[in-house]
Parts: C-alpha cells; sequence; structure tokens
C-alpha cells in the first residue's frame, strides 16, 4: 500500500513541476518522469501485462462459448460476426 502511495505522490511531483512550468527542457522533465516512475516495481508490470493477455484471451473465449451454443451450420457465421465486432 505504502508503494502506491508513493507512486501517487510521485506523479503528483511531475503534475507539480508542470504547473510550476519547470518542465522547459527535455533534462528536466526526464528527471521528473524518473521520480514518478521510481515507485513502481517489476511486479507491477508482470500484473499489467498478464491483465492485458487476459483480456486479449476473452474475445476468443467467448467466440468459443457462442459457437458451442448454436447449431453446426451457424458455428461459421458467429465465430465471423465475432471476429468483425472485434474491429
Amino acid at each position: 500500500m505504502e508503494n502506491m502511495i508513493d507512486t501517487v505522490m510521485t506523479v503528483g511531483n511531475v503534475a507539480a513541476c508542470a504547473a510550476d512550468g519547470v518542465i522547459d527542457n527535455g533534462v528536466v522533465m526526464a528527471e521528473c518522469a524518473g521520480e514518478a516512475m521510481a515507485g513502481i516495481s517489476g511486479l507491477d508490470t508482470v500484473w499489467v501485462l498478464l491483465a492485458a493477455m487476459l483480456v486479449f484471451w476473452m474475445q476468443p473465449g467467448f467466440a468459443l462459448v457462442e459457437a458451442g451454443m448454436t447449431r453446426a451450420k451457424n458455428t461459421a457465421n458467429i465465430l465471423i460476426l465475432n471476429h468483425i465486432s472485434r474491429i
């Protein structure tokens, strides 16, 4: 919990840097962004990537559930409709 609070506070520091007009060149901006990123751990990144992967796998899962609940002659139509709805 402390890690999250630290991250929020450092992101607030970046916002404060921007509000003060300190961020005029890339060097100062990089310093402020580096302070904000200091609170993010590798485990946070892994969790976000895992959650994104699960979301991407939900669409084919729903397509297979719908295809399994229809008659065999309509399976191709359901799969195509699910593919089109993703676009």
